[in-house]
């Protein structure tokens, strides 16, 4: 389905027509809000399978970081070049700070070994800050590892950062889980609207739940939910089992 069939379920599920009017959807409180929250509201609770996607780009030399719309966690960094394919430990940020502590623009350069999740944006008391000079530029209250910081609006970034800096052009291949796509022309699909609309409904009716703080009405939907759901956690159950026994020859 996509947004405008669900919105008419939504509708017909909720009996909160005033929310699916023609004003309403113009407007900030609405069917999408909670749609799009009940989508989010699945991809952290039920995650999918479908969910785990690549992210691909190249790297040019001395790269040390990475920004990457959208994703919801990293699960692994591989890195490639002319020579082949190679995957990055993963390390904590603290170790990567103490192993890798000389500054930035003076460290060797070298074949990427290690990464590490890197909270990438500033405070919201510094958000504003920039590069440029004049322009709330950054010195005006810090000095050093400025190269840790993805300046601007980051707030729908993760990001990693990688060590050594790099000695050439590589391509970096993460595999990550996604949130899903933002539900907002009448057209739209994402993963939950396609393959499980009646959950996704029941997920914006949770959502709508919450705000009025209805306990009983929360727990209510989420075992429907879940029944709802049921099949998608058996095929889960059974791509693991197939998989491993593959692996084990």
């Amino acid at each position: 389905m996509n947004l405008g069939e669900v919105i008419e379920l939504f509708r017909e599920a909720s009996g909160r027509a005033d929310l699916c009017t023609t004003e309403a959807l113009a407007g900030t409180l609405n069917a999408k809000l909670f749609l799009n929250s009940g989508s989010r509201y699945l991809d952290e609770a039920y995650p999918p399978p479908q969910a785990l996607k690549w992210y691909m780009k190249d790297i040019a030399i001395n790269d040390y970081k990475l920004e990457i719309p959208g994703a919801l966690y990293i699960e692994s960094v591989d890195i490639v070049n002319v020579d082949g394919r190679a995957s990055l430990e993963y390390k904590s940020l603290a170790w990567m700070k103490s192993n890798y502590s000389e500054n930035i623009s003076s460290m060797d350069s070298g074949t990427p070994l290690y990464w590490t999740p890197l909270l990438i944006g500033l405070s919201n008391a510094q958000k504003n800050l920039t590069l440029t000079p004049g322009v709330d530029v950054y010195t005006t209250q810090f000095t050093y590892d400025y190269q840790l910081v993805a300046f601007g609006s980051k707030e729908l970034y993760n990001g990693i950062m990688f060590m050594p800096k790099t000695d050439e052009i590589y391509t970096l291949e993460i595999l990550a889980q996604f949130v899903s796509n933002t539900l907002s022309a009448n057209s739209d699909t994402n993963y939950w609207s396609a393959n499980y609309p009646l959950a996704l409904v029941l997920a914006a009716q949770l959502c709508l739940e919450k705000t009025f703080r209805n306990s009983e009405g929360v727990a209510a939907i989420k075992l429907s939910i879940d029944d709802e759901l049921r099949g998608m956690d058996h095929s889960i159950v059974r791509q693991e089992s197939f998989t491993a026994s593959q692996m084990e020859g």
